[in-house]
């Protein structure tokens, strides 16, 4: 995937990901205490209070080695898997899989499946650092109501259940959940 960021959300979609979708919702769904695994970064982010985050993923010591492309996601996941991934496997193989297709990946890095509580917000803030530099973020919104909004620099979108974005997370962004239900989203870090 091109290292040049020159987008605010990219929307991309795939007859295979609203079932996907599906599937990794209700395997969410039905394992609550996953999200209770790890809790710090929700500590220490003052702008990420209001989630939750079930990690299955994350990059290797070294982001920057790109590695051959694959239909062997086992190849193509140059990342540590956590002891929670098997859950969601095979489904978040084959989503790892459509988006090495869909965008040109050839590294992942984090994967994790994040909820932000009803009536919540992620307040507006950039991703710093080089690792959001060198990696894109891939959102799979799971479950979403009316009203949830994503907003990047002056663009406000709803996202769709089952579609891929591409988050240009090196702009001012935020998330506004102002319904009575949780909003759920599987997030892959790419490049």
């Amino acid at each position: 995937m091109d290292a040049v960021k020159d987008y605010k959300l990219k929307h991309l979609s795939h007859p295979r990901l609203p079932m996907l979708a599906a599937h990794l919702r209700d395997i969410a769904g039905a394992n609550p205490q996953l999200y209770d695994l790890y809790t710090q970064r929700e500590k220490m982010e003052p702008k990420l209070r209001h989630t939750r985050s079930m990690y299955l993923a994350s990059p290797r010591m070294e982001p920057h080695k790109v590695i051959s492309r694959t239909s062997d996601t086992a190849n193509i996941l140059d990342c540590v898997r956590t002891r929670v991934y098997e859950r969601f496997a095979p489904a978040i193989d084959e989503v790892v899989e459509i988006v090495r297709g869909e965008l040109g990946v050839t590294q992942i890095g984090r994967i994790f499946i994040t909820k932000l509580l009803p009536r919540s917000t992620i307040d507006p803030h950039i991703d710093q650092g080089e690792y959001f530099k060198f990696y894109h973020r891939v959102h799979l919104p799971l479950q979403t109501q009316p009203g949830c909004a994503f907003t990047v620099d002056d663009h406000n979108e709803e996202l769709v259940e089952g579609d891929l974005y591409v988050l240009n997370n090196c702009l001012m962004h935020s998330v506004a959940n102002p319904s009575e239900k949780d909003r759920v989203h599987l997030i892959l870090d790419v490049a």
